[in-house]
């Protein structure tokens, strides 16, 4: 997802996200609208989910948290303040952590993901790339895009490429057992964290620095998972 944690309500499958957002460009976006547009779009595909013979419905619940650049405030001090945040907030799975610029020096490309982190661009974020994002994250451990997308109205998985039009990808029952929530609520859990850290804070450039360390908190997932 990006990361997040799923639980249970109900019928329902909760999968919670919180985004913090940062940036010499933040002042150009809404980010509650880009948190808002990865939640209908994932609200869209009315997901459903079977766990111990019990269907539940699939709900995701996002929100952004902009933390903007006071005024004076170098780009060093800024993003040095970020990863100070991070720290404090180290190990709840739940929050992610996204740069908001107008270009990416260092990729072509722009927009990026890793985990729990990234790097997006002011004209990507109102579109699919932003919930195509969120998927990547959630399961860039162990999963990539699908190879045989084409055609308009493909999943939200797929990669945006010649043979697709990327605003017109959409989220299906397939992208949501991606993220195998069955897997990761079985046997009477009642909570899971889906996803995993990558703990990156970008800076404008589009270089990176670690925050907390990942290894052994991705480990600790991965066995409460039971992976």
């Amino acid at each position: 997802m990006e990361s997040g944690v799923a639980y249970v309500r109900g019928n329902t499958i909760v999968v919670e996200s919180k985004f913090y957002f940062y940036g010499s460009a933040l002042d150009k976006v809404n980010v509650k609208k880009i948190a808002l547009n990865m939640q209908n779009v994932w609200n869209a595909a009315r997901g459903t989910v079977t766990i111990d013979e019990k269907k539940y419905n699939v709900e995701f619940k996002i929100m952004a948290v902009p933390i903007k650049q006071n005024n004076g405030e170098s780009d060093d001090d800024y993003t040095g303040r970020i990863v100070k945040k991070m720290q404090n907030e180290d190990g709840n799975i739940k929050k992610n952590w996204i740069r908001i610029e107008d270009v990416n020096p260092s990729d072509s490309k722009g927009t990026k993901t890793a985990q729990n982190s990234g790097f997006w661009l002011t004209s990507d974020v109102y579109t699919t790339d932003a919930p195509h994002e969120y998927w990547e994250g959630m399961t860039m451990n162990g999963k990539q895009h699908l190879e045989d997308c084409s055609g308009d109205g493909t999943r939200i998985s797929c990669a945006e490429n010649g043979n697709i039009n990327g605003d017109t990808r959409k989220v299906t029952q397939d992208d949501i057992d991606d993220l195998k929530l069955g897997t990761l609520l079985k046997d009477g859990r009642k909570s899971a964290p889906v996803g995993f850290f990558g703990n990156k804070v970008y800076w404008k450039d589009g270089s990176d620095t670690h925050g907390p360390d990942i290894k052994e908190k991705n480990d600790k997932l991965k066995s409460q998972r039971g992976q």
